[in-house]
């Protein structure tokens, strides 16, 4: 109930801002702030065309393709790092210098790597899920009460079925930490990758827009990006807690 509240209060202030920029923008005249209803007029007409539909189809595929790569990387890391002590210490360092390093500054070199195309992209979104995925994964492993895995040795349990009732059980919660931290990168890296010499995505859309001063399909793009990133995240927040509550 109090998350159903919860949940209402957050709509009802968004739909208050909307409002109320609608009301204060309605007579704009301003050419970089347009009035909110034309810009709503125009993402209309535009995002639900076949050419907005393959603009969003290409940013989405490439979200999905490189989130499914850096978790995959990201878990399977995690674990491996997890059981081999030595290896970790090793690679910890190198882990750590990555995630500090701000992805916009690895698009040169994975540009050059391979060329402005999906691959590119992908790769990019798979770097920017792998870090905090991994962190996460490889803390919530790291922090597993002895007490699970000692009685899981005293059942003498098949590493599998240890795995599945005791370890994944356990990480969990720190794994969807991860998964909802990588979800927001994942779309700003996706965006930020298409605005370099790319003609399709939604970051290609807004950044053509912006160079044809086309402010209103500008903020078209910007408006659906704040729509998508919401709903992504808010949806993920449910299910997330739905888990952890399940799970406890």
């Amino acid at each position: 109930m109090n998350r159903l509240l919860r949940l209402s209060g957050e709509t009802g202030v968004i739909l208050l801002a909307f409002l109320l920029w609608w009301r204060l923008s309605d007579r704009s005249e301003s050419l970089f702030f347009p009035a909110l209803r034309d810009m709503l007029t125009d993402a209309w007409s535009y995002w639900t065309s076949p050419a907005g539909w393959a603009d969003m189809a290409s940013t989405l595929g490439n979200i999905i393709a490189g989130f499914v790569d850096g978790l995959a990387a990201g878990i399977g890391g995690a674990l491996l790092l997890g059981r081999l002590r030595a290896l970790m210490v090793m690679l910890i360092p190198l882990i750590e210098l990555l995630r500090a390093t701000p992805n916009v500054i690895l698009l040169p070199i994975t540009i050059s790597m391979l060329g402005i195309g999906n691959e590119m992209k992908q790769l990019n979104i798979a770097i920017a899920v792998f870090c905090p995925v991994f962190i996460t994964t490889l803390d919530g492993y790291r922090h597993i009460p002895s007490p699970l895995r000692e009685t899981a040795r005293a059942f003498l349990l098949r590493p599998w079925i240890q795995f599945l009732y005791v370890t994944l059980p356990a990480l969990l919660p720190a794994m969807l930490t991860g998964i909802h931290i990588a979800i927001p990168l994942s779309l700003i890296t996706s965006i930020t990758s298409e605005m370099v010499g790319e003609t399709r995505g939604i970051g290609s859309v807004i950044l053509s827009a912006q160079y044809r001063f086309d402010i209103t399909r500008m903020w078209s793009g910007v408006l659906l990006l704040a729509l998508l990133g919401f709903s992504v995240n808010k949806v993920f927040s449910v299910m997330k807690t739905a888990i952890i509550r399940r799970l406890h």
